[in-house]
C-alpha cells in the first residue's frame, strides 16, 4: 500500500508516518502544495496513493483545499470511488462542524490528535483497510 502523510508539524508528520509504515510505503509532505505535487507525480508514474492522511489546518493551501483539488483531479481522471485515494483528515479539533465539513469536502475518515497505534488502526478500518502491522 502507498501512503502520503501531510502535516505542517514535523513531530506530528513523523509520528503518523512511523505509525503507518507497518501498513505500507509512506511519503511525507509538509504542506498542501507539496502534497498536491506528490499526488500528481504518483498518478503520472501510475503508482497513485492508496491512503492520504491530511492535516486540516496548514499554512498556504489548507488540508480541505488540498482534498478538494485531489478529488477534482480524480474526477477529471474518471476514477471510480474504489480507485480513488482514501483520505483521512487529521486534526486536534473534534467539533461537529469540523468533522462534518471534512466529510462534505471529500474525506473518507477522521483521525483526532493525539494519535496512537489504536486510533490509526481504527481510522484505517473505517476506510476499509483491516491490515494490522
Amino acid at each position: 500500500m502507498k501512503i502520503l502523510v501531510v502535516d505542517d508539524d514535523y513531530v506530528s508528520r513523523t509520528k503518523v508516518a512511523a505509525l503507518l509504515k507497518g501498513y505500507g510505503v509512506c511519503d511525507v509532505a509538509p504542506d498542501g502544495e507539496a502534497a498536491l505535487k506528490l499526488f500528481e507525480e504518483a498518478h503520472k508514474e501510475l503508482a497513485p496513493y492508496d491512503v492520504i492522511t491530511m492535516d486540516i489546518e496548514m499554512p498556504g493551501i489548507s488540508g480541505q483545499e488540498a482534498v478538494n483539488k485531489i478529488r477534482e483531479t480524480e474526477t477529471a481522471l474518471k476514477l471510480t470511488e474504489a480507485m480513488a485515494a482514501k483520505i483521512i483528515m487529521v486534526t486536534a479539533k473534534t467539533g461537529l462542524k469540523e468533522v462534518s465539513s471534512s466529510y462534505y469536502q471529500g474525506c473518507n475518515g477522521y483521525l483526532t490528535k493525539p494519535i496512537t497505534p489504536a486510533t490509526v488502526a481504527h481510522a484505517l478500518g473505517e476506510v476499509g483497510i483491516k491490515h494490522q502491522p
